[in-house]
């Protein structure tokens, strides 16, 4: 009887192992293809994901660069103004007037405007000003790129500019502008040097709207030699 017993026990046992080793596989399989799904969307939504922030991060320089450019270029169309226009001019129009009117009309953006004689003299400033005691412009990098490379306009790096005696010892952060001129008086051309000063808080306030809009990205300016000009 006993034996009957464990024959029919054995034949039970069989079908239930049998049952549980499907349904494990059957579980198992379940999980493992639910693990791989999960990684597979996972890592797709990861590239997108990372692909979005790409296109974020292209747009927003593109939009800084585009807008930093365009405030670039306004000075240097302003250069061109005063030297075309202004002491180009066929219309005898005062160098001082003209100065000051296109100062007047850009001082949001530039903080001064002066003309130098190739000796470092300074011949025309807007805002009216006078050079320092003991200023030597003609040691200045913006002034030895000037008249060294005649036939390009420069941009220096943003520096303090305190060429100019300001009695309330107020000196502001400017990019400046410099560019060689040809001065004519009396039939006779000599060389000068044209200083457009930019104010650099322009810059600042592009660069610091451009990082408060954004989320977890931070934008830099940097100079060609990877010095950092903005941070």
């Amino acid at each position: 009887m006993n034996r009957k017993f464990y024959q029919k026990w054995n034949a039970v046992y069989s079908k239930v192992s049998l049952r549980y080793v499907i349904w494990g596989a059957f579980t198992l399989t379940a999980l493992l293809g639910a693990v791989l799904m999960g990684t597979s969307f996972y890592n797709r939504f990861s590239l997108q994901l990372q692909g979005i922030v790409e296109k974020q991060n292209r747009a927003l320089i593109e939009q800084v660069n585009n807008t930093l450019t365009s405030e670039l270029r306004n000075i240097m169309r302003i250069s061109d103004s005063l030297y075309f226009s202004v002491l180009k001019s066929e219309e005898n129009v005062p160098v001082e007037e003209g100065f000051a009117l296109l100062y007047d009309t850009n001082k949001s953006s530039i903080q001064n405007i002066a003309l130098f004689s190739k000796e470092g003299d300074l011949l025309v400033s807007a805002p009216a000003a006078k050079l320092k005691p003991g200023v030597d412009v003609t040691k200045e990098a913006w002034f030895q790129n000037a008249v060294t490379q005649t036939e390009n306009q420069h941009f220096s790096r943003p520096h303090v500019q305190n060429l100019f005696d300001d009695p309330s010892y107020r000196y502001y952060w400017v990019v400046s502008l410099s560019q060689a001129v040809e001065l004519t008086s009396g039939g006779n051309s000599t060389l000068g040097v044209l200083l457009v000063d930019m104010n650099y808080s322009s810059i600042e306030q592009l660069l610091e709207k451009a990082n408060t809009d954004t989320s977890g990205e931070y934008v830099y300016l940097m100079a060609p030699d990877g010095e950092i000009i903005y941070h």
